[in-house]
């Protein structure tokens, strides 16, 4: 799929969401949802109870993604989920070139969310485990995906430990929403507010735990941990300071592939103008490098400006950008420097109480997925989400980014740049309270500059696309209440 099919699709999904939005939505919400209150925290200076005059969402600059309303969850419960589904596959080996030909696919996955409170720590923690088996000679994959949050909380700020880790067959963008981890984008890490997709923390795809593209099912480890503190000087202003660790690792043999590692550290002030309107400053660093290549390794180190706006309920907003600076360390070629931009803008809007979307774009310096020895990287992607009636909904969600090579390596695709996408809708309907249907159809694309071959085999070619259209059921009981 061309890019600007990509955005032709993206400009379809807006007019038709718009047409939706007018129409009637009095028609209650579905029966077996659970919906947790949306009540505002207890200040956090004095002891006024009337609302404050700035903005209650996450500072700017941290890690959290900010979102349309509160969600202040009161209760401490264990929330399984148990998924089935039966598809077919277009390229279920996901190879470069070669004749397309359906195959018969049969999905397994469980997960199992828990959320415990007291009154100054919260813990969640995710886990999925997932199979899939094919009617061909394809060797059957697994999946494990693991989120995990550890939250201290004092009077005027927060400590967390984030750690998010994955192993998949295949790149990590856009895999938890359909045909992948997830094929519901049910099962609590599907769309979660750990990466939007597998791999990531809170919308931030530059730190690093994630891959943009695969091809031949090749097993891969990610992961990606980080540490945060939040302080409020005032009840307007805000520091933040955080630093981690990412690795992409392909476990099996893979030597055209290339393993990378990330080191990650941030700061950032951020300054409430208004009840809506906030403003902030960050520091950024990366830190590169390619344990498998023995060189080659790089850093970063970049100054955003940045700007939220908040519209309870209705419209969050945030833009950051500014320069970049890259030092390279070749040990064949010498150091050199490179200046470039990068920034990101993130916007969620909710048309009715039916029909929302979100769309997120961010120009950034990534590992290069395996591919690359470091990538000057893209990455756009739009969801929207329809509630029509009380029983079905439907849900779709569109992703494409563009890769550019920085520097070059013996390993990985002997390719300039390379362009990854995929788009795909779903639509479900509540069964009973704890069983749901869904159908979904996606479209996979993978496109190099030049032909290509993958991991020193006969796996070559110039793109891999892939068309995925299967049903499924999805078990969710009722969340276990623990305190």
């Amino acid at each position: 799929m061309k890019k600007n099919q990509y955005i032709l699709l993206a400009l379809l999904l807006l007019c038709a969401l718009n047409v939706a939005s007018s129409q009637d939505d009095s028609t209650e919400a579905p029966s077996g949802s659970i919906q947790q209150p949306a009540t505002p925290p207890a200040p956090a200076y004095g002891q006024e109870p009337a609302t404050p005059p700035v903005s209650q969402g996450p500072p700017l600059t941290s890690l959290d993604e900010p979102a349309l309303e509160p969600n202040i969850a009161t209760r401490s419960f264990l929330a399984p989920d148990i998924t089935v589904a039966e598809f077919a596959d277009t390229n279920a080996s996901s190879a470069l070139g070669g004749r397309r030909a359906w195959n018969g696919v049969t999905h397994l996955q469980g997960s199992l969310a828990l959320q415990r409170l007291w009154s100054r720590y919260e813990t969640d923690l995710q886990y999925g485990v997932g199979g899939t088996f094919y009617n061909n000679n394809v060797s059957a994959t697994q999946v494990h995906h693991l989120n995990f949050n550890q939250r201290f909380l004092w009077r005027t700020g927060s400590f967390q430990l984030r750690d998010t880790a994955s192993y998949l067959p295949d790149g990590s963008f856009g895999f938890g929403s359909f045909g992948g981890a997830s094929l519901a984008g049910v099962g609590g890490f599907g769309g979660s507010g750990f990466g939007g997709g597998v791999g990531g923390i809170a919308g931030f795809p530059e730190l690093g735990g994630s891959s943009f593209g695969g091809v031949g099912n090749i097993p891969r480890l990610h992961n990606l941990a980080m540490a945060e503190i939040q302080e409020n000087f005032s009840p307007r202003s805000s520091v933040t300071l955080a630093g981690g660790y990412g690795l992409l690792h392909f476990t099996e043999s893979a030597p055209g592939l290339i393993d990378s590692r990330q080191v990650n550290g941030q700061a950032g002030y951020n300054y409430t103008i208004s009840r809506r309107s906030t403003i902030g400053t960050m520091y950024g660093y990366r830190a590169f490098s390619f344990p498998s290549q023995g060189g080659g390794s790089f850093r970063t180190h970049l100054v955003h400006l940045v700007y939220g706006y908040q519209l309870t309920g209705r419209l969050s907003l945030t833009l950051s950008g500014g320069p970049q600076l890259i030092r390279f360390t070749d040990p064949v070629n010498g150091s050199r420097h490179d200046v470039s931009g990068s920034g990101r803008a993130m916007l969620k809007y909710r048309f009715s109480e039916r029909t929302s979307m979100s769309f997120d774009y961010h120009h950034f310096t990534s590992s290069g997925s395996g591919f690359f020895a470091g990538a000057e990287t893209d990455l756009v992607r739009l969801n929207a989400m329809r509630q029509m009636g009380r029983l079905w909904t439907m849900t779709a969600d569109i992703g494409y980014n563009h890769n550019r090579r920085l520097q070059n390596s013996a390993a990985g695709a002997d390719a300039v740049s390379y362009n990854s996408g995929y788009g795909g809708l779903r639509i479900s309907r509540i069964l009973r309270r704890t069983i749901s249907a869904y159908a979904f159809y996606r479209y996979n694309d993978l496109v190099f500059s030049n032909s290509v071959c993958i991991a020193g085999t006969s796996n070559c070619g110039h793109s891999s696309n892939r068309n995925i259209i299967g049903l499924g059921l999805d078990w969710h009981p009722q969340p276990i209440r623990i305190d």
